[in-house]
């Protein structure tokens, strides 16, 4: 399963999704694909230290994969799920995205030759009901909630709060190591 997003940072409902997915049997592995630009034009660390952060969140079932990132320019799913059920035709894939992307998700590039090629899976956020729905989209209904977003991260981290319920303790290590998110005076 192909979870894509910026993971900036990285955040325990990131490591809740992918988790969940493995426990539950609803893939054999779940991929983070951090994008290298994102379509929307989101301001993002530097792609190495998203890379190094999601690291912490990996075992033998959940991996990286920075293939978008060493592509370099716009990432879209669609040209990222192209690329693997071209080069890896032995291997079913399938999208993974929040309730949070529902109502955007008609904006995606291609998103309806998305649909047509995948089965998109629907992982529950709080606030972000299982709508609009289209074909070929599975919500997982009765999953555990996800409430953290990694908005939430940065502002905690800018306003010098605690950060320790929303990220891996190596993850917050690493963010002050590097003094990410951290207001300029």
């Amino acid at each position: 399963m192909l979870f894509g997003g910026s993971f900036d940072p990285p955040h325990l409902g990131h490591w809740q999704i992918a988790h969940t997915i493995i426990e539950k049997k609803i893939a054999n592995q779940v991929w983070f694909i951090p994008c290298y630009s994102h379509p929307f034009a989101k301001d993002l660390s530097l792609p190495k230290h998203r890379l190094n952060m999601i690291s912490f969140l990996t075992n033998h079932a959940i991996l990286i994969n920075d293939w978008e990132i060493k592509n370099k320019g716009t990432s879209y799913s669609f040209n990222t799920l192209k690329h693997f059920q071209l080069t890896q035709p032995d291997n079913t894939f399938s999208w993974l995205i929040g309730s949070d992307q529902l109502t955007g998700f008609i904006k995606w590039k291609n998103y309806q030759d998305i649909l047509k090629s995948t089965h998109v899976y629907v992982y529950p956020r709080k606030g972000f009901p299982f709508e609009p729905l289209y074909k070929n989209m599975i919500p997982l209904e009765n999953f555990p909630l996800v409430t953290i977003s990694s908005t939430q991260v940065r502002k905690a981290v800018k306003e010098n709060k605690s950060i320790d319920n929303l990220v891996l303790v190596k993850v917050e290590e690493y963010l002050k190591k590097e003094k990410l998110y951290i207001m300029s005076s």
